[in-house]
């Protein structure tokens, strides 16, 4: 299965989510392989799960991968209205099961906006909080190995709202991924 990070707006946090999926999926369905950016699909089982990053290719090649996708994850910033608007007017072709997620947000974001004015499901938004340990790893190219340490830890440390949240957005992505799935197994 496919899944696309993507955002509309540069610097809308599609790096930076991709990259805490990639280390938090493997915890929540340790049965699953994860696979990052690789294009060697034959050799996986049917069960794999596909993350791509659209946010660092060309603009043929996210449209490609947007039209390939399975699942696609889309990334704001908390109150980049104008994005949110783009992306409803351009990308509704797409027609695909999505998850919206809000990223490096400070403070309490209002989902609702997303609800209210476009009618997305409140199940499909997912909210990533700010965390600078996070942001700092993710600079030295450490983001997955961070989010494993910090999620195998004692579970009760300065960026355990961090990691929760990350667990309650990827469940929404995993939902998403139960609806879709046609190979019949358990996520």
């Amino acid at each position: 299965m496919n899944i696309v990070f993507w955002g509309e707006t540069h610097r809308s946090g599609t790096t930076a989510n991709y990259t805490a999926m990639a280390g938090i999926l493997p915890h929540l369905c340790p049965d699953r392989k994860i696979v990052c950016g690789s294009l060697q699909r034959e050799r996986c089982e049917d069960s794999a799960l596909f993350l791509w990053d659209a946010g660092v290719c060309s603009p043929a090649g996210q449209k490609k991968l947007l039209l390939t996708a399975d699942l696609v994850v889309v990334n704001f910033e908390p109150q980049d209205y104008d994005g949110m608007e783009q992306f409803f007017l351009r990308h509704m072709y797409l027609e695909k099961r999505m998850v919206y997620l809000y990223a490096n947000c400070i403070g309490t974001p209002e989902p609702d906006v997303l609800n209210r004015v476009y009618r997305v499901d409140e199940g499909q938004i997912g909210i990533v909080r700010y965390n600078a340990a996070y942001d700092c790893a993710l600079k030295r190219g450490l983001g997955s190995s961070f989010i494993a340490e910090e999620y195998g830890s004692a579970r009760s440390g300065r960026n355990q709202e961090f990691i929760d949240g990350l667990v309650k957005a990827a469940d929404r992505i995993l939902r998403e991924v139960c609806k879709i799935d046609k190979t019949g197994h358990v996520w």
